[in-house]
């Protein structure tokens, strides 16, 4: 696999166009302050969102890694906010969500939100990622992988058009790695074969595993195995697969 700088210099090719408008959005002094990124899990927002502010001055919160976003908010001196998985923030504290809105307003700050999926009567101005191709999920695995980690091309193809439904390329990353973590080489009847089994005693559920016994609090317990994937170099489920985990021990 390669480097992760490298991956991502992939995946931003494919995304120049969204790319582009987000720093319209950052360049631009107008009444406009607020953008809403809306997209299926593993379409690069957070990644992009990231790359654009990479020498910029701006805060970056994750809902589900602060125990206070409007606490982050008072604390910080940045013109640019950034609120990850903020459509969780709007459905379980819509008010305070709200308010934070308006304080950010006043403020004249600029607020990028990122979401997999927001209804909000005040979206006026939306970024809308679509799911990756089926090209470009074939490019970036062929970027991102040793192509003799696959039987044939034909190979690459079906995983492609496997996961192109979402065009979720953390689900596609995972299931080549699970793969290549006890296999030489990835075949057609690995695609054939892929119903799951192989995710029950993943490395995700493990983690979860692990922790679920010491942690009743399913936002602690979402924090500490985002830490663990962290130490482990490896991308973590979104909110919403990580509970479905949870679900299955139940």
């Amino acid at each position: 696999m390669k480097k992760s700088d490298e991956i991502e210099e992939i995946q931003i090719e494919c995304r120049k166009e969204e790319i582009s408008n987000l720093k319209k959005f950052i360049d631009k002094k107008n009444k406009e302050n607020i953008l809403h990124i809306i997209g299926n899990p593993g379409t690069g927002k957070t990644m992009c969102v990231n790359y654009v502010l990479n020498n910029k001055d701006h805060c970056y919160i994750n809902y589900y890694q602060t125990t206070s976003i409007i606490k982050e908010i008072k604390n910080t001196r940045s013109m640019i906010i950034v609120i990850d998985e903020f459509d969780k923030f709007y459905q379980e504290k819509k008010k305070v969500c709200l308010n934070t809105i308006l304080t950010l307003k006043a403020a004249k700050k600029k607020l990028i939100t990122i979401s997999n999926n927001l209804k909000l009567s005040q979206c006026n101005s939306i970024l809308r990622f679509k799911p990756y191709s089926k090209d470009q999920i074939k490019n970036i695995i062929k970027q991102k992988f040793n192509k003799n980690l696959f039987e044939s091309d034909k190979v690459i193809e079906m995983i492609a058009s496997k996961f192109i439904k979402n065009g979720d390329m953390r689900e596609v990353v995972r299931f080549i790695y699970s793969k290549s973590l006890i296999q030489d080489k990835i075949g057609i009847k690995d695609l054939i074969e892929h119903k799951g089994k192989e995710e029950i005693v993943s490395i995700h559920h493990k983690i979860i595993l692990e922790n679920k016994e010491n942690e009743n609090n399913l936002n602690e317990l979402y924090r500490i195995y985002l830490s663990e994937c962290r130490n482990l170099d490896i991308p973590p489920l979104c909110f919403n697969e990580f509970n479905l985990i949870i679900d299955i021990y139940k």
